[in-house]
């Protein structure tokens, strides 16, 4: 994602920002719904209502893709924040929040994958 940023190939922009946090905006929601389904015992898959199948695709393959895109995309507003703070000559005691940012989406970059790969591997 660096180097297509770098690039210029992909970039922050308004609209683009907009729809990402809309999407963010009802995944977390979704993620609420999820672990409150889980945590009271309505739903028994460690994964909830991922698990569920349509068309003969599981749901968590589809919202697991989903993440990805939307991590991904953080990524790209996290490079974008810490490039309009270079170029405005930001503190540079203010630089760990920018790599504290960077941490937490790479993390969840991280975790999202490994939980698609174990959905798509279909143990549970």
């Amino acid at each position: 994602m660096l180097i297509l940023f770098r690039s210029g190939k992909i970039r922050a922009s308004a609209k683009a920002t907009k729809i990402f946090m809309i999407a963010m905006i009802g995944y977390a929601l979704f993620s609420l719904v999820n672990f409150a389904l889980i945590a009271f015992g309505a739903i028994q898959s460690p994964y909830g209502m991922r698990d569920v199948v349509i068309f003969g695709i599981p749901l968590g393959v589809v919202l697991g893709l989903l993440a990805v895109v939307l991590a991904s995309y953080s990524l790209v507003l996290d490079f974008d924040f810490i490039q309009r703070g270079v170029r405005s000559g930001a503190p540079r005691r203010y630089g760990w929040t920018a790599a504290f940012g960077l941490v937490v989406t790479i993390v969840w970059l991280y975790v999202e994958l490994l939980r698609l790969f174990a959905i798509l591997r279909g143990n549970n």
